[in-house]
């Protein structure tokens, strides 16, 4: 028969607990980069579908695409790409029949999920502005004001030293666990 111990008395699991929910309601970080169709027109569903295709990207879970992490540590993907226009994903025989047409495309990521956030927040960018040279478009934030990339660049540092600071390695097994 096993015989179960608890690692923390009552008072001190629900202090930890307290803790680790405000940690992660703090820290729980996904940093996003839009890309605004141009004034007065919309993003084309093949044309996204073959940028995508283009960049490496996979459609996938959640009907939205993926660049996959087969590498290891940290979330499955590094980032993903949808759009914020309901329903928020693609669907490819929509795709094919020409009935997807959208206003922008959302690009993001987990902070905390990801084992190299910073790096990955670079891939992405790069993925953005190709996304742009091929379509067209604005790089914004959620507001639709000018994306910020030095705020989001400095965010990720952040979350990530705190992470660190507290015994959490971003997209560890812990991380991946809490966030």
């Amino acid at each position: 028969m096993a015989d179960l111990k608890a690692s923390l008395g009552p008072e001190e699991a629900a202090r930890r607990a307290r803790w680790l929910h405000e940690f992660k309601s703090r820290l729980d970080y996904s940093p996003t980069v839009f890309l605004r169709a141009p004034k007065g027109k919309r993003f084309e569903g093949r044309d996204i579908w073959d940028v995508m295709l283009c960049l490496g990207l996979k459609w996938g879970d959640m009907d939205v695409f993926h660049w996959e992490n087969s590498s290891g540590p940290g979330d499955d993907a590094f980032f993903s790409v949808w759009t914020s226009i309901p329903p928020g994903y693609f669907f490819p025989e929509e795709v094919a029949a020409g009935k997807v047409r959208v206003d922008d495309l959302v690009f993001g990521f987990s902070a905390p999920r990801c084992s190299q956030p910073g790096q990955v927040f670079e891939s992405m960018v790069r993925a953005v502005e190709y996304t742009q040279k091929r379509l067209g478009g604005t790089i914004a934030d959620e507001m639709g004001s000018q994306a910020d990339l030095g705020q989001i660049r400095q965010k990720i540092r952040s979350v990530g030293h705190e992470m660190n600071s507290n015994g959490f390695t971003p997209g560890g097994d812990s991380a991946l666990r809490l966030f």
